[in-house]
């Protein structure tokens, strides 16, 4: 196991727990034997597409497994939908809670499990087949993998993606086999992965509290601990997108992305993966570059840019310019730059 992890978030005692959370349903049935896979899935305001996500969750060929449904202040029919499911399938756990945001679900999911393996679906997903769960499973045991994973495909609006290029080629396998993560190297796509449940809970690798960008730090803080992971060239997730309306004017939606950016650049520069803190360099200059502008341009726009000049102080230029070699120390992130020239204000 990898041991160069350096922690950047979530202190074991603070789960983030709702006071009000309150279990509505729990199938007669007591899981006393340890299933193979928890399948997690926080839902909220996801009816429309619910039950196809669970259909193929159900369907799955792997029969061994539990299915922990954790409805996070739902004001639509998502719930109501759950437990008609667990009504006909008592391998469903049903949970209801206030709404506390979608990455501290997950963290209440973990916890809820009881299995040698976790991983997690969101409500408006689903898995492209049914033998996706007993693939990973069947590759992670008998090749003794903490954790495994398969290729990435989309679905927008019917129109199915399997094919990407630039970095996200790395969505694809294109063979069986382990892989190093520092040869790897990637932040997104931690949905098609399964991951050991006692690596997870005995380093401390949970979802940071942000209500956007939470899912990449958790991905790379367990492929870190973890060094290597096996690879199946199967399809193995299904993300479903063009239907989200993001409420980026929203500052807590920016603040967690910054934050969860500054995990990303912390883990990687600790780790020295300068590939990863180039991706997460670029995330932050290009990827989310409008957003992150016109917030700072909002009534908030003083706290999200002293995260951004933080966000800056931890770009660890001397292990970016083995990646980039005409970078050296006197830069800074161009994002932050192109912000301070509207104000005509120093950037350190």
């Amino acid at each position: 196991m990898n041991k160069r992890f350096i922690s950047s978030f979530n202190n074991r005692e603070n789960r983030f727990q709702s006071e009000s959370t309150e279990i509505v349903l729990k199938n007669k049935i007591t899981f006393r034997k340890k299933r193979k896979i928890s399948v997690i899935i926080p839902v909220y305001n996801r009816g429309e597409f619910l039950n196809q996500c669970l259909d193929t969750v159900e369907s799955q060929s792997l029969k061994e497994i539990e299915i922990i449904c954790i409805d996070d202040g739902s004001t639509d029919n998502s719930l109501e939908i759950i437990k008609k499911h667990a009504e006909k399938d008592r391998r469903i756990k049903v949970i209801s809670q206030d709404n506390i945001g979608v990455g501290l679900t997950r963290n209440k999911g973990i916890e809820e499990s009881n299995s040698e393996f976790i991983c997690f679906m969101d409500p408006d997903d689903y898995y492209p087949s049914n033998d996706v769960l007993e693939v990973l499973y069947s590759a992670a045991k008998q090749n003794g993998a903490l954790i495994a994973g398969g290729s990435w495909s989309e679905d927008c609006k019917g129109e199915i993606k399997t094919e990407f290029t630039g970095i996200y080629s790395k969505y694809v396998f294109e063979k069986d086999g382990f892989v190093d993560y520092d040869d790897y190297q990637f932040d997104y796509g931690y949905h098609r992965f399964i991951y050991n449940r006692k690596m997870i809970i005995k380093n401390n690798v949970y979802f940071p509290p942000y209500r956007r960008f939470q899912d990449p730090p958790f991905f790379v803080k367990a492929m870190i601990i973890a060094g290597s992971f096996y690879a199946v060239k199967k399809q193995s997730y299904r993300y479903r997108f063009g239907h989200q309306n993001i409420e980026w004017e929203k500052s807590e939606l920016c603040e967690g992305l910054i934050r969860g950016l500054i995990d990303n650049l912390h883990l990687s520069s600790n780790n020295n993966l300068a590939i990863l803190h180039k991706i997460t360099v670029d995330r932050i200059n290009n990827d989310y570059s409008s957003v992150l502008i016109n917030a700072v341009r909002g009534e908030e726009g003083t706290e999200l840019l002293d995260l951004l000049r933080y966000a800056n102080e931890c770009v660890n230029w001397k292990l970016l310019s083995s990646v980039i070699p005409e970078v050296n120390n006197d830069h800074c992130l161009s994002l932050l730059v192109r912000v301070l020239d509207k104000n005509n204000i120093a950037a350190h």
